[in-house]
């Protein structure tokens, strides 16, 4: 039986290596998890956002965010709308500053690619700027720095006097080569150039996944997919409740395949109408989910886009915990420091402009529950 020996100890050879390969892998992320727990642990409750929406003024509002993170950035700016707005951004972009000092160096860039989107908001303001939709020293007042452009360049860009003006100045980028394949050439309608900023950002961000390491690549997939697939399910819903083309619906979409094909999304595209749509689509592989979401919504268009809103954080959540030592535990938190200061926003933008407290609670995304 001397025979034996080797394969015995070659396969605790395999074994001792496997596990050490696990713990390679795993140890850069346990710091990181510390710390997201800890920031997770003070974030803002459905309760705390229902206190808020009740406050009736901005100076009760600003009370009820005293003892949390944002009790020092608020009271700097006082009783204004948009100097409170511009206050949860730069909360936002300091929340990215931290996370990209913490991250592996492995999952830096796809975390670059992801922190993309606060300049995909920064350009879609500025090209409403450059459109004349948008008060121009207004909007500067609420851009802020991201990973792509600096707060100067961004300024820079929204002194441009019209569309084809800014889009001169973005080509001077390198940024503008990422977003050239999604242009039609010599087009210069503000939508179009909106679209374009988003379908490039979606893509080059699907794209920066293929980067990952085998497990962090499939946990992002899972992720960032249903976010895209439940972006174009909204965008489906919103565009056939209001008449529009099936084909400028398609061109609207994201052009990613996740779950859902492009044969499916223009099936939907094509539907007479939203029920139609439905029914499509709990056809899907997304029937599961969706199920829910359209017997809570039934036929209202903005409760399908809460709903789908908060699928995305309750799966993500649910990931970071079944999944805690992966990319997934830092995707949820940033989809949940985006949702906590989209909320904030909601209920101040209301509460300064005299909104009905109920309009307000229905507007405010709950938080992240567990699947």
């Amino acid at each position: 039986m001397a025979y034996e020996l080797p394969l015995i100890v070659g396969g605790v050879a395999a074994v001792t290596l496997a596990v050490a390969s696990r713990a390679r892998s795993v140890t850069p992320y346990a710091y990181l998890m510390a710390k997201i727990r800890a920031w997770e642990a003070r974030m803002l409750t459905d309760s705390k956002f229902e206190g808020l929406a009740t406050s009736g003024s901005l100076e009760g509002f600003i009370s009820g965010l005293r003892g949390t993170d944002y009790e020092r950035a608020l009271e700097e700016v006082g009783e204004d709308v948009e100097g409170i707005e511009s206050a949860l951004n730069r909360e936002l972009v300091q929340t990215y500053d931290r996370l990209l000092e913490l991250v592996p160096e492995r999952v830096r860039p796809f975390v670059e690619k992801f922190a993309e989107r606060l300049d995909v908001g920064n350009l879609k303001l500025i090209v409403q700027v450059a459109s004349g939709g948008v008060d121009r020293e207004t909007a500067i007042s609420h851009l802020t720095g991201g990973t792509v452009f600096s707060r100067e360049r961004l300024e820079a860009m929204a002194g441009s006097e019209s569309v084809p003006d800014l889009v001169e100045q973005l080509s001077e980028t390198d940024y503008y080569q990422q977003l050239r394949p999604y242009m039609e050439p010599g087009e210069y309608d503000p939508r179009e150039l909106m679209r374009a900023i988003e379908h490039s950002y979606y893509r080059s961000l699907w794209h920066r996944i293929e980067e990952l390491d085998r497990r962090n690549r499939s946990i992002a997939r899972d992720l960032i997919g249903l976010e895209i697939d439940l972006a174009n399910v909204r965008l489906l819903f919103r565009l056939k409740s209001v008449g529009v083309h099936p084909d400028l619906i398609m061109k609207n979409v994201i052009p990613v395949e996740a779950n859902l094909t492009e044969e499916t999304l223009r099936q939907c595209a094509q539907a007479e109408d939203t029920e139609q749509v439905r029914t499509i689509l709990l056809g899907s592989s997304l029937r599961r989910l969706l199920t829910g979401i359209f017997a809570e919504a039934r036929d209202r268009v903005t409760e399908i886009e809460r709903l789908t809103n908060e699928a995305v954080l309750n799966h993500s959540k649910t990931m970071s915990l079944m999944k805690p030592l992966t990319v997934a535990t830092l995707v949820a938190y940033l989809y949940q420091k985006h949702s906590e200061i989209g909320n904030l926003r909601t209920v101040a933008r209301g509460t300064g402009d005299g909104v009905e407290t109920d309009y307000i609670k229905s507007m405010v995304t709950r938080v992240a529950r567990i699947e």
